[in-house]
Order: C-alpha cells, then structure tokens, then sequence
C-alpha cells in the first residue's frame, strides 16, 4: 500500500533531498571502507600453521638408505612410523631397526629399539629403550648387547653408548657401564664398572 505524498515528511516528498541523502551515506560508507587500516598481512611459515610440535611429514613403514662413495650400501633403517621436522633436521622413529653394512664386506651390525632419533645431516641415529644391538665379533663370535640408548654414527662408523651396557656371548655375560664398538673393525670396547660371568662347557 502507497502512502499519499501528503503523509511523507517533508524530506522524502522533495525527491533530490532523498536523492543527495542516499548517495551521501553510500559514499561516506565507502570513504570509511578505504580509510580503514588493514590488518597486517602475517608471514605464516610452515611451523605457524602447523603448531610448534607438529611434523612437517610423516612416513609410514618408512626405509632409510645411505651408500658411500661406490655406490655400495653403508646402512638401512627401517621404522614403522618416521616424522620429520625439517627446520629441526631430525626424523623422530618408532621401532627403528637398522642394519649397518661392513665396509670389507664382513658381518654387519643389526640393531633395533623402541624409539629413535635419526639426523640426516650428521648421519646419526640415537635409539632409546630396550636397545638391542647384535654383530659378530673377532674375539666372542656372536654378542647380543642390552642397553637403554646408544649412538649410531654413520660417518665415523661407530656404535656408542654411556649408559649400562650386558654383553652376551656364547661362553659369557658381562655387564658395564659404557661401551664403544667399531662397524668395521668388529670390535667392542667396554668402558667402566666391567664385570663377567663365564659358563663352563
């Protein structure tokens, strides 16, 4: 239903006065759509969107593989599950197993635990809780060692640990605190607190 001009008030019945009113809050809206300070925009890096704690991937039932100079098989790590974090340069790994190659071609050292920490870079992998390293030696034949962490590094083709240390052999076992083992060279050393049990045979 229209209303009779009559009833209008006096600003709507001449027409150019609604007319200017209209176009003049449009442009003040505008004016106030430009003049109105944009938020910054923020530089988000991968660690902003993601959180601080979380990976930037993840593999599952993941293999790494790291050959020497002639092509020839160094190590392989296998893991069920590995997350990365690059900014870190770190893999964490869970249930790493590793197998590290001889450089003659003898025995090789195989390894496992339930949780590691692999550095590409460095070509280190730290595993911790129920370590369990195995190789043969030139001097026990096969040797089974327990610990709770230990060291792997690839590039000086050393297995380390500081932590307490049980060898077991075919004819002994013997405990100690910290221990050095050579990749190559098929050798242990056991650093303190040595004890052995012999078993008759």
């Amino acid at each position: 239903m229209k209303l009779p001009e009559w009833m209008l008030p006096a600003w709507l019945r001449d027409r150019s006065i609604a007319l200017w009113g209209i176009v003049g809050v449009v442009l003040l809206g505008l004016a106030l759509l430009v003049l109105q300070e944009d938020d910054p925009i923020r530089d988000t890096t991968a660690t902003d969107l993601r959180g601080p704690q979380k990976p930037d991937g993840f593999v599952v039932n993941a293999t790494f593989r790291a050959f020497d100079s002639e092509g020839r098989l160094k190590s392989r790590i296998r893991t069920r599950r590995a997350e990365q974090f690059q900014d870190e340069n770190r893999v964490t790994m869970e249930r790493p197993r590793a197998m590290l190659m001889a450089r003659d071609g003898g025995a090789p050292w195989f390894v496992r635990s339930r949780t590691g920490l692999y550095r590409p870079d460095v070509a280190k992998l730290m595993l911790e809780k129920d370590v369990r390293a195995r190789h043969s030696s030139t001097e026990r034949g096969d040797v089974l060692i327990l610990s709770e962490r230990m060291t792997l590094d690839n590039n000086e083709r050393i297995v380390q640990t500081d932590a307490p240390v049980t060898l077991i052999d075919r004819s002994s076992v013997t405990n100690a605190v910290g221990m050095t083992g050579w990749i190559d060279e098929r050798a242990v050393r056991l650093e303190n607190d040595v004890r052995s049990r012999y078993f008759n045979r």
